[in-house]
């Protein structure tokens, strides 16, 4: 039953940060309950993963820089997004937000 609900949650999400695919690629993942939403090159242009889990916190948002569980050189750059405790009205709140913010710098 939770696997059904957390797969809704993640479809929804994705369907919801539509708005930003000019600078982030989000595909499905089948298992997990956090999603890897990877800068794309002009997302990268325009700010890190770090810089934009630091904007976002200005906004209300709880993000992860992708970047900051790396241990690489060249790190990859995107943003871990939780969705399994959130219910879609949140999940559409959160993905607004972000999509607003990002919307803005570019």
């Amino acid at each position: 039953r939770m696997r059904r609900t957390y797969s809704k949650r993640q479809r929804h999400l994705i369907s919801e940060l539509s708005g930003a695919s000019a600078v982030l690629n989000v595909a499905e993942d089948p298992s997990g309950m956090h999603l890897c939403a990877r800068l794309n090159a002009m997302g990268r242009q325009i700010m890190t993963d770090q810089g934009i889990a630091a904007r976002g916190q200005e906004h209300g948002l709880h993000l992860r820089a992708l970047s900051s569980q790396a241990v690489l050189p060249d790190p990859p750059q995107g943003l871990l997004l939780g969705y399994a405790a959130f219910d879609e009205q949140a999940l559409t709140k959160a993905a607004h937000t972000l999509v607003s913010m990002l919307q803005t710098e570019t």
